[in-house]
C-alpha cells in the first residue's frame, strides 16, 4: 500500500484496486448510459433569458397553457416561443419549417400530420421511435 501525509500529519491509506477477475463483468460497458435526452435533443443549444415584467410572464404562461390545450401535448417555453416567432415570421411573409425540415421532408410531414389527425411533433416522435425499433437499439441499450 502507498502512503500520503496529511496535514495534520496523520497517515492515509488507499488500498490496493481489485484484480480484474473480482469486479463486475459491466466493466466493459460505457460509463455513461442514454437516459433519453440525446433521444429527445432539440438542438437547442444557445442560451436566451429575457428579464420580463411579471404580468407579461403570467400572459405568456396562460397562452403557453391555452396552446398545449389545443395541441393537446406539453410545449415548452422554447417551444412556444419559436411557434410564436413563425407566426410573425408568416405574417412577414417569410416561410419557416419547424425542427428543421426541409421542404420536402416538411410537407410530408405535414401531410401525415393531417392524414393521421396528429400534431407535427407527434409525427416527428413515431417517426423517430420507428426508426429506433428499426434498428433495434432497445435491445442493445437493456443488454448493456
Amino acid at each position: 500500500m502507498s502512503s500520503d501525509r496529511t496535514k495534520d500529519g496523520q497517515g492515509f491509506f488507499l488500498p490496493q484496486p481489485p484484480k480484474r477477475d473480482d469486479t463486475n463483468v459491466n466493466l466493459n460497458r460505457p460509463v455513461s448510459r442514454p437516459d433519453g435526452r440525446t433521444a429527445r435533443a432539440t438542438g437547442r443549444t444557445k442560451q436566451f433569458n429575457p428579464r420580463v415584467r411579471p404580468d407579461f410572464l403570467d400572459r405568456f404562461a396562460r397562452a403557453q397553457a391555452t396552446e398545449e390545450e389545443r395541441a393537446g401535448e406539453k410545449i415548452t417555453q422554447a417551444y412556444f416561443l419559436e411557434l410564436l416567432l413563425s407566426i410573425y415570421e408568416r405574417a412577414q411573409g417569410e416561410e419557416f419549417r419547424p425542427f428543421g425540415l426541409s421542404e420536402p421532408a416538411f410537407e410530408a410531414a405535414s401531410a401525415i400530420a393531417g392524414h393521421m389527425g396528429w400534431s407535427l411533433s407527434v409525427v416527428i416522435e413515431d417517426a423517430i421511435a420507428a426508426r429506433y425499433k428499426q434498428f433495434n437499439f432497445a435491445a442493445v441499450n437493456k443488454s448493456k
